[in-house]
């Protein structure tokens, strides 16, 4: 049966992934919050989430999208033969310091409300960007050996050179541009990953 590991991002509801079709695999949506504090960098996040990768059923497809790419990134380089697949949304190897600034400075003016749907409340999701400050897996992407999809926007000027630069640079690395979706993923960007899993 096997089992999809999804890892949204920060900025979108969580429930929009339920919609993923995932064929016979069990559909696992990573909540965050279910993390203590002491996970709430990335690193941390990561081991927990490769804790969980060596639980389920195999194989394992490992799904993530935004700064959940960068931890489905990081639990790549670690989880030796474990992963089967791994599908990135907008993907950052080398983060993007100065724009998580100025989303972590926009976020600090929004209501706690305004992340009720979001993956983490507004005090953990900035816990998590701050950690992500000067983060560069670069050196660690010769250590992902399993297949990489990347998915990038055709729209999305803002990630489309880092997802061009970690396909080319991974072992077994192919990059699917999404005609009509930008930064967000979209309902065509979930039915470009559901193809993935058939």
């Amino acid at each position: 049966m096997g089992t999809v590991i999804v890892l949204p991002d920060l900025k979108q509801s969580s429930a929009f992934w339920q919609q993923l079709k995932v064929g016979h695999h069990q559909l696992r949506l990573i909540d965050y919050r279910q993390f203590s504090d002491a996970a709430l960098d990335y690193q941390s996040l990561a081991r927990a989430v490769e804790h969980l990768v060596r639980q389920v059923p195999q194989p394992v497809t490992l799904i993530g999208d935004g700064i959940g790419a960068v931890i489905a990134l990081k639990v790549a380089v670690t989880a030796f033969g474990r992963i089967d697949n791994l599908l990135l949304v907008k993907p950052q190897y080398q983060i993007p310091t100065a724009r998580l600034k100025r989303q972590a400075a926009r976020w600090r003016l929004l209501p706690q409300g305004s992340f009720k749907d979001r993956p983490l409340d507004k005090k953990s999701s900035l816990a998590l960007l701050q950690s992500l400050y000067d983060a560069d897996l670069t050196n660690q992407l010769m250590h992902v050996q399993c297949p990489t999809t990347v998915f990038c926007g055709a729209r999305d000027r803002q990630n489309r050179t880092a997802a061009q630069g970690l396909s080319n640079r991974l072992f077994d690395g192919h990059l699917v541009w999404i005609d009509r979706m930008d930064a967000a993923i979209n309902d065509d960007g979930l039915k470009a990953l559901g193809n993935q899993l058939r």
